[in-house]
């Protein structure tokens, strides 16, 4: 059976469009694998050659060439290529080399498509229009798969707006994950100051927008004001900034579609989900209380721009009222043009064609190799574990995990994880909370009934972190 690796970075952001794809995966004939990138990357010695499906190319943690080195192919579709700070920006941050050990490139739609054609990018089977599998969950043939969780939440809080947050470049939870992260070649004099720059403005719209909470909870009440931070940030200063205000909140529980798909409206700036809210059928506003030459001009394309509290809950009334003027024809012209699985096949068919054909053609390793590549990573987690073992640092990991994750053990780390700092293991809680695999199975049921096949298809656990569809 043909393999395909499904590593989420995640999982309130990818997890459940990972789930969908595996499943139109296990529908065409491939075993799909479904787990967190660490975890997957750590197993690489006993995991059958088979396709990698990497949301970048950018960094060096997603390992493209050890991947190469046991025999799979690589296949990218860069979450970050629909909205870029810039063309600019978004390549300097690719090492120069960066697709050397890509096979495929897999675009959202032709615009960046068009955009890697530009920069002469190249890739060895080259590039294919697929969408994303997150907007395949919006489409409304799925909506019905997301009823409970919708009712739930209005139940919940009433009417209520959502404030999305997207500020881990400058508000990140890991000293490692700030700023802009240019690649080492882009950082000459121009890269230092397109550096400096973004950093400033970010900083001052997160700054910004910690200010507009109370303000705009205080315009718009009765009407909840909820926050969702970005998984990556710090979350403490949005629950200050909810202090002693009746109806606002800071809420991080689940996938973002529900969240989006009961709103009475989002608000943003900057931010991805303003797209998937469009796809929603949500009403946007941008808050936007300067205009900068880092605004992505697809995210403020579908809804009306703020530059402050008040004229963003005279907008909200407007909505609240059933004023909302749906997109134009150039406006939805202008999403497709971008995001290609809007309509027509789903995201997940497009990429299942493609890689199901990519994966027939894998590379074979010698027996000598994979031993030495099996040692290798062998060793490096042996160091770790007993540096873990021995140290303050992994003394303090071990009482968070009997706190935080109780079930979770030292020695189901991978050796990157082992080498965690808190924060970063703090990061990993969050970002791969234990999997309930009754909830799992509930949504394959979900999907399984909204399209019409892939019925008594069920989730099996592989280890704590990973798992498979039969």
């Amino acid at each position: 059976m043909r393999h395909l690796y499904l590593p989420v970075t995640s999982q309130p952001r990818e997890l459940e469009s990972k789930l969908l794809l595996a499943l139109f995966a296990r529908g065409s004939g491939m075993r799909p694998i479904v787990g967190y990138k660490s975890s997957l990357l750590a197993g690489l010695p006993r995991l059958l050659p088979g396709v990698f499906l990497l949301h970048n190319a950018r960094q060096s943690a997603e390992k493209t060439s050890l991947l190469k080195a046991f025999g799979h192919r690589v296949v990218v579709l860069d979450e970050e290529a629909l909205i870029r700070q810039s063309d600019e920006i978004f390549l300097k941050k690719h090492p120069q080399n960066a697709f050397k050990t890509v096979d495929m490139l897999l675009c959202w739609g032709q615009d960046d498509h068009d955009m890697w054609q530009r920069h002469k990018v190249s890739v060895r089977e080259g590039f294919g229009i697929v969408g994303n599998p997150r907007m395949d969950l919006l489409r409304h043939e799925l909506a019905p798969v997301q009823r409970e969780q919708i009712d739930a939440l209005r139940q919940r809080y009433g009417r209520y707006v959502l404030l999305n947050t997207n500020f881990p470049s400058v508000n990140n939870l890991t000293p490692q994950g700030g700023g802009v992260r240019l690649a080492s070649w882009a950082m000459d004099e121009r890269g230092r100051r397109i550096d400096h720059d973004f950093i400033a403005n970010k900083t001052a719209l997160f700054e910004a927008e910690l200010d507009l909470v109370a303000p705009l909870a205080r315009a718009i009440h009765p009407t909840t004001l909820v926050i969702r931070p970005h998984p990556n940030e710090n979350h403490e200063p949005w629950h200050k900034s909810v202090q002693g205000i009746s109806n606002a909140e800071v809420a991080f529980e689940g996938g973002v579609i529900p969240w989006l798909m009961a709103a009475e409206a989002l608000i943003h700036n900057n931010c991805t989900t303003a797209v998937e809210a469009v796809v929603a059928g949500t009403p946007v506003l941008n808050f936007v209380p300067w205009l900068s030459e880092f605004d992505n001009a697809l995210a403020h394309a579908f809804g009306q721009s703020c530059a402050d509290a008040m004229s963003l809950a005279a907008s909200l009334s407007d909505i609240l009222s059933g004023r909302h003027v749906p997109l134009t024809v150039e406006q939805q012209a202008l999403l497709e043009h971008h995001i290609a699985s809007v309509s027509g096949p789903f995201s997940c068919e497009r990429i299942v064609k493609l890689v199901d054909t990519a994966s027939t053609r894998g590379a074979t390793v010698g027996p000598r190799k994979r031993l030495f590549l099996e040692a290798e990573i062998g060793r490096l987690w042996l160091k770790r574990y007993v540096n873990s073992l021995a140290s303050n640092r992994g003394r303090a990991m071990r009482r968070y995990l009997a706190a935080a994750q109780p079930e979770l053990r030292m020695h189901h780390l991978d050796h990157e994880q082992l080498g965690y700092s808190l924060e970063q293991l703090q990061l990993l809680t969050r970002q791969f909370p234990p999997l309930d695999l009754g909830a799992l199975n509930r949504r394959v049921a979900g999907y399984a009934e909204a399209l019409g096949r892939f019925g008594g298809l069920k989730v099996r656990r592989l280890s704590d972190f990973t798992f498979t569809l039969d």
